[in-house]
């Protein structure tokens, strides 16, 4: 049950100003949004960013690639993303795993008389 929450959480949806926050964080788009919420961050991007920065550029790039992505049926990632909520994903599985075989450890020994 925690386990799919994370994941539930993990793909929670997210806002036009999450994906200019991507963006602001270090000049690339790290992950796939919806269609609204990169039409969004368009329609929020500042005049200084519009005729100065690269936003408006990479925001299109982006959705391009994440709509193509999601035709072949994946997600697009950048060749350099790091995948660093993936490990943590997989830290809180192991936890999981670990208490519920400890769990079914424990209940077998009481049913061989070994807990009481």
């Amino acid at each position: 049950m925690l386990a799919a929450s994370l994941v539930l959480a993990h793909g929670a949806v997210a806002s036009p100003q999450d994906v200019l926050d991507d963006y602001a964080d270090n000049g690339v788009i790290d992950r796939c949004y919806s269609d609204a919420e990169f039409e969004g961050a368009l329609d929020l991007i500042r005049p200084d960013q519009e005729q100065y920065g690269a936003a408006r550029d990479v925001i299109e790039t982006r959705q391009a690639e994440c709509a193509t992505a999601s035709a072949d049926g994946g997600e697009a990632a950048p060749e350099d993303e790091d995948d660093d909520d993936g490990v943590l994903l997989w830290i809180v599985l192991g936890v999981i795993a670990v208490a519920l075989i400890g769990g079914g450890a424990a209940a077998a020994a009481r049913r061989r008389g070994g807990g009481r």
